[in-house]
């Protein structure tokens, strides 16, 4: 113990990171979160300086886990994290302290995506395949209020700007949820949530990878991305109101702002998109190569 206390990590150089839910952009600042180890590394592009937040044995035979996914809370101020393996903690620190503030129990496998609601008071964790389970936690107290289950693989979460209803989806899988605060509660204090899939129609079968509501006067629509590059906006009643086929097939990852949908995808490319008509506004420059300076054409052409 004397040698731990000893030892303080300077620098993280890699990640671990499998897919699109293990680093997270937080809106409110733009610093950048992911996983590496067991370790998040919050990371500040204006400075390049890092945050490290570090698992904590919360007893003695208990240690941290590698982390799979991680997300941001809307105020910037918190950071959620997911564990892989066996009996996973979902763990939520603090940004000002770099101290877990809340360790929430509940999944027996690996947690696949976690969402904090846009009013910060609660967060949704979804387990991996073999775990199924969908669990609602008013994370502050640390209490698990609302559950359900899915057979299926969850790849993505995202709440509504009502805190009320939030959206899961993965392969054949794009449901709503809502929380029925009326609902009786079981001996262990949770109601179920309640869960409706989405009218896919001929997409049933698609395997989504990536969800999000959209903002300002579209924050009533759904948008979600399939891994063969098809593009779809639902309403708030499920119904699918038009699909696109995107440039690429290899659509990754999806954002939302006022203005544009942002999509991802697994070769560096960004296409900006309309939330209204979908169709694709621009494609964003890709960064210059490592070890290469960026220069201007004027430059080039005057060496």
């Amino acid at each position: 113990d004397t040698h731990r206390a000893m030892l303080e990590l300077e620098r993280v150089f890699g990640l671990t990171v499998s897919s699109r839910v293990g680093t997270a952009v937080c809106a409110a600042t733009g610093q950048i979160a992911y996983a590496a180890g067991c370790v998040v590394v919050v990371f500040t592009p204006a400075t390049g300086e890092q945050l490290h937040l570090q698992p904590y044995e919360s007893t003695s035979s208990h240690s941290g886990k590698p982390v799979f996914c991680v997300a941001w809370s809307h105020d910037g101020k918190h950071v959620a994290v997911g564990e892989r393996g066996l009996d996973p903690r979902v763990l939520v620190y603090s940004l000002e302290t770099q101290q877990v503030v809340s360790e929430l129990k509940g999944h027996k496998h690996g947690i696949s995506c976690l969402a904090f609601s846009p009013d910060g008071r609660l967060l949704v964790s979804v387990g991996w395949q073999h775990d199924g389970s969908v669990l609602l936690w008013k994370w502050k107290q640390g209490e698990q209020v609302a559950m359900n289950k899915v057979s299926t693989k969850v790849h993505s979460v995202t709440f509504h700007s009502s805190s009320e209803v939030f959206v899961t989806a993965g392969h054949r899988h794009a449901k709503f949820w809502t929380f029925q605060k009326n609902s009786t509660a079981s001996p262990k204090g949770t109601v179920p949530l309640e869960g409706r899939g989405a009218v896919l129609g001929a997409h049933r079968s698609s395997r989504f990878v990536d969800v999000v509501f959209g903002q300002g006067k579209h924050k009533d629509y759904c948008y979600a991305i399939t891994s063969a590059g098809l593009l779809a906006q639902f309403d708030l009643r499920r119904q699918l109101l038009k699909t696109i086929k995107l440039p690429s097939k290899q659509a990754a990852c999806l954002s939302a702002s006022e203005r544009f949908l942002q999509c991802g995808y697994d070769h560096g490319d960004v296409a900006l998109l309309c939330p209204a008509s979908l169709q694709v506004v621009a494609m964003l420059p890709k960064p210059h190569t490592l070890g290469h300076t960026h220069r201007n054409p004027k430059q080039q052409q005057q060496q």
